[in-house]
């Protein structure tokens, strides 16, 4: 689609941005400095990740998984592991299923606490921007002192987990999150009281509640929009899906601006703090691992959706004959939320595009696969 008419702009931006991000082309119509119509060009860094799981067995499916993308490997880890594990007839014991729990809240933890200084940056909140830094930085120094890794790779396994939380490292845990809330409290209330950024954020890239359901959006793109949508309660995984389940709070916001996605971040951070220390309580003695099958039956399918920090990452597979994977597919929540960014945009000025596209905080690694 183009944009065409006396006194229009086209204005290229990438692939290179500055910094270490990933490649992404955007080409903005403006007029003036209004944002008419944006074209997102991506799969700059397409590496074929799902013809790649083609022949391979579960366990080396596992590591591509939990690879395609940095900053989503529990997710993406989880969500192939629970489709293999439906594949295998297993059903992973309680502590397994709460240590992966509290792996996916730190996943969300440090990406929601970076992703609101990432905004921050965006509006010169320079403040905001160390802090949540800050922040993000202590919280993956606790995933490197909890599972050897601060990405939290390595830890989700097929049938449980590679590793248990001892004592110490529960105390350790506890510490470091009641130091990180009480921080990010602070934060948030140093915002709230800055109006130039509140100013940038309020009625900024609007993504209204009906196109939010038109376009499928997931995860805090759906929920800042009104949609209550969340795949840890409507399609339950790890501990969500345990007899006794962990008791959800979805936050939702009408607004569906750039403060109201922000604003969705800030009660996740505190929701996920809060599930942790649930999980914590919940911990009782019991088996880390189950095993699986030798050889997976082959003909057949698994499915799981998995609740990421971005939204909804659904992991499809089928075996072959010989128990090997035969299909892979992986329907990302960046992938399905990119059209929501250019649209949100078009209700935007060319300089608060980086508060829009941070808002959504999208992975080109995820959408490109």
């Amino acid at each position: 689609m183009v944009a065409e008419g006396e006194g229009l702009f086209e204005i290229p931006v990438g692939p290179i941005h500055a910094g270490i991000i990933e490649p992404g082309h955007f080409r903005f119509t403006s007029a003036g400095e209004r944002v008419l119509h944006l074209d997102a060009r991506l799969f700059f860094t397409h590496r074929g990740m799902e013809k790649r799981m083609e022949g391979l067995t579960a366990a080396e499916g596992l590591v591509v998984a939990e690879r395609i993308c940095g900053i989503c490997s529990v997710a993406h880890g989880l969500g192939y592991a629970e489709a293999v594990e439906q594949i295998g007839g297993v059903e992973v014991g309680e502590r397994a299923r709460l240590i992966r729990t509290i792996a996916l809240e730190l996943e969300r933890l440090y990406n929601h606490i970076g992703d609101i200084g990432n905004v921050c940056a965006g509006a010169a909140f320079h403040y905001g921007t160390a802090t949540g830094a800050r922040l993000k930085e202590s919280l993956q120094q606790l995933n490197e002192r909890l599972t050897g890794h601060r990405f939290l790779r390595n830890l989700v396994v097929l049938g449980g987990v590679a590793f248990d939380l001892p004592m110490a490292l529960q105390d350790d845990l506890a510490a470091t999150l009641g130091e990180t809330l009480a921080g990010f409290d602070s934060l948030v209330a140093r915002m709230e009281a800055n109006p130039s950024l509140v100013d940038r954020l309020d009625t900024t890239g609007l993504l209204s509640h009906r196109a939010a359901l038109d376009l499928a959006v997931a995860g805090v793109a759906a929920r800042a929009s009104g949609v209550d949508r969340d795949a840890r309660r409507d399609h339950p995984h790890a501990a969500f899906a345990l007899p006794e389940p962990l008791a959800l709070n979805v936050i939702t916001r009408t607004e569906g601006d750039t403060m109201a996605r922000v604003m969705v971040r800030v009660g996740e951070v505190r929701e996920s703090i809060r599930l942790i220390g649930e999980c914590v309580r919940r911990l009782a003695p019991g088996p880390l691992r189950v095993d699986l099958p030798e050889v997976l039956p082959g003909g057949r399918i698994g499915l799981a959706a998995i609740e990421s920090p971005r939204g909804a990452a659904v992991h499809w597979l089928r075996t072959d004959s010989g128990g090997r994977i035969e299909r892979y597919h992986l329907r990302s929540p960046s992938y399905a939320n990119w059209p929501a960014v250019a649209l949100a945009a078009e209700s935007a000025i060319v300089p608060d595009f980086p508060l829009v596209n941070k808002s959504f905080e999208l992975c080109y690694s995820c959408t490109d696969r």
